[in-house]
């Protein structure tokens, strides 16, 4: 996945804001933005068995909120969380019309679902 210049300074001034309190220090080159959650496309996560994903809240108050994750046919994950827990998932399939979208290059044809609870605003 390609990024303008300005794409890949906000990509890295965000990865800074969310890891640096952390102490966590992450390659911007490294990091995936995916924009296309919305039509189930995020080419990073469909078939790596392996991957970090970081959430977080842009707005001034904690929520909590369903994540989605597109992933190819057979391929199952696990989440956790920050503590370690692991959570529940629900592995749901794309909706064929979805799927079917033009333009939509992706191979994913099933989503894990799962609910993440009291998601800090960030900054804070």
């Amino acid at each position: 996945m390609y990024f303008s210049n300005g794409q890949h300074l906000v990509q890295g001034a965000a990865a800074e804001a969310i890891f640096g309190s952390m102490g966590i220090t992450v390659d911007a080159n490294e990091q995936y933005f995916c924009p296309l959650l919305n039509i189930s496309v995020c080419p990073p996560v469909e078939s790596n068995d392996m991957f970090l994903m970081t959430v977080f809240n842009p707005i001034p108050r904690s929520m909590s909120h369903y994540v989605r994750l597109p992933l190819d046919a057979g391929v199952e994950v696990q989440v956790f969380d920050d503590t370690g827990v692991s959570l529940t998932l629900t592995y749901v399939s794309i909706p064929d019309k979805v799927q079917e979208i033009p333009g939509r290059e992706s191979t994913a044809i099933q989503e894990a679902i799962v609910w993440v609870e009291n998601i800090p605003a960030l900054g804070n």
